[in-house]
């Protein structure tokens, strides 16, 4: 039986995604009929882990009409999922690919203002989820109003209660829960937030690696999983560095590329899987979702074959 999984995201979307013969400025562009999806961080891991077969609740704070939308989507899909109701709208994002060019176009919307009785809301219906999640994500942006250490507290909550935590985030919030003794079990940074962390220009792989495993001898994280998009993944903990190859796939779009690795990572982790493992599966949903129209994975995807073809070193 899968571990309970929680994925808690505090600036979930509604993704609008369109497309547009050229982007010009100073006309009107006639575009394609939106496709709406549920979309932030935890949100999309927890999608991705339902249609690999999984289960996983997610919490997240839903306002106005767009919250309404967010959960009537989830529930179209099956998805476990709790609304904390806040007072703002909640947010709709913009993805406008160019046909003519295949460039991708993300306008992104900061969110609503959280009162601090909202987001303090998040944190204790955490506190009390039964039974206490095994895995809990935690992901995505901060909306305004809540504090930059807002992931630290979570990691806190999540940890005492036994759970294994999983942070991707960026910015402040992230630096702001990378101490020693986090209670971060696994940290998902790409290259400029690996930069960032550790305060030096890093020139390739063996600098990545070290500065990953300086996050690791503290324990600001157990293991590192650096992202490194079409150069692959690398998990590095205090024992050992794993490197993990993409599988040869077409790019349609990277929205959402980071979350289905993470989202078949801590699947695979919920089953009982090695560390390892579950990366290289991770890896592999990623690259499902690359090749994959929209912030889902498609039904024709044939993730066992994309599996055999992520290298592992």
């Amino acid at each position: 039986m899968s571990g309970r999984i929680v994925t808690l995201t505090p600036n979930p979307v509604m993704d609008l995604r369109t497309s547009v013969d050229q982007v010009r400025s100073d006309r009107k562009l006639r575009c394609t009929d939106p496709v709406r999806q549920p979309g932030g961080g935890g949100l999309n891991v927890a999608r991705t882990i339902r249609w690999l077969g999984g289960n996983a609740c997610a919490l997240f704070p839903a306002g106005g009409g767009t919250g309404e939308d967010l959960k009537h989507c989830l529930e179209g899909e099956a998805l476990d999922y709790e609304a904390i109701p806040v007072a703002g709208e909640s947010r709709e994002n913009l993805i406008v690919l160019e046909e003519e060019s295949g460039h991708e176009y993300r306008f992104a919307m900061p969110g609503p203002v959280l009162a601090q009785g909202e987001w303090e809301a998040l944190l204790e219906r955490l506190e009390r989820t039964e039974p206490a999640p095994e895995y809990l994500v935690a992901s995505g942006s901060l909306p305004p109003g809540v504090p930059e250490d807002f992931f630290a507290r979570v990691a806190g909550v999540a940890s005492r209660r036994g759970a294994r935590v999983i942070v991707d985030t960026h910015g402040r919030p992230l630096e702001r829960v990378m101490v020693p003794d986090s209670g971060v079990f696994l940290l998902k940074p790409n290259h400029n937030e690996l930069e960032m962390l550790t305060g030096r220009k890093l020139a390739g792989e063996e600098d990545e690696e070290a500065a990953a495993r300086e996050l690791t001898a503290d324990q600001q994280a157990r293991a590192v999983v650096l992202s490194r998009g079409a150069r692959g993944a690398m998990l590095v903990t205090r024992e050992r560095t794993v490197r993990y190859r993409n599988p040869p796939v077409g790019v349609i779009t990277r929205v959402g590329a980071g979350d289905s690795l993470i989202a078949g990572l801590v699947y695979r982790l919920g089953e009982g899987a090695s560390l390892e493992e579950a990366v290289r599966f991770g890896v592999a949903v990623g690259a499902a979702a690359v090749a994959s129209a929209g912030t889902g994975i498609g039904e024709w995807v044939d993730l066992e074959e994309l599996l055999e073809q992520t290298e592992v070193a």
